[in-house]
């Protein structure tokens, strides 16, 4: 999940609205344990070198996690949050449509996507993947608020 001390605000712009990232973004996930397995050495070196600030390294490690075992959605989200907080928007973007490939019924993976498509100005396609997250867990707490923050900024809101 995008997460940590980052924030999301929305904003109108020249082409329309959209939801801007801000802050440090952090990427790793607080459900560590329940994604890789309470034992996973591969992991945990992921997180040691992504705490140290290595994402090179970190990104290094789960290539080869998802190359090994490719049908790790998590692990191809976890990537799609390192490359969002590199302005890595294709990489990103690829790595989170395979994640919702390999598990769609993911509200979080959908938020994701939908976060993703917001800081590109694609608003429309942003609100489809906020849709479809609630859909699939209505009470998704992250993709409320930036559902709530797309019908605030559209003037959409009560």
């Amino acid at each position: 999940m995008l997460s940590g001390k980052a924030f999301i605000r929305a904003r109108r712009g020249k082409t329309g609205w959209s939801i801007v990232l801000g802050g440090a973004l952090f990427i790793f996930l607080s459900f560590s344990q329940q994604i890789f397995g309470a034992g996973d050495a591969l992991f945990k070196e992921v997180e040691q070198v992504l705490q140290q600030g290595d994402v090179n390294e970190g990104i290094r490690l789960l290539k080869n996690l998802v190359k090994n075992d490719p049908k790790n959605a998590d692990a191809y989200s976890l990537l799609g949050n390192i490359y969002v907080s590199q302005k890595k928007w294709g990489e990103a973007e690829r790595c989170y449509s395979r994640a919702i490939d390999l598990d769609p019924a993911r509200a979080d993976f959908h938020n994701n996507m939908g976060v993703l498509l917001s800081s590109q100005g694609r608003g429309e396609d942003a609100m489809d993947s906020f849709l479809l997250a609630i859909k699939l867990d209505p009470v998704h707490a992250e993709t409320l608020y930036n559902l709530g923050n797309i019908y605030l900024a559209k003037n959409e809101v009560g």
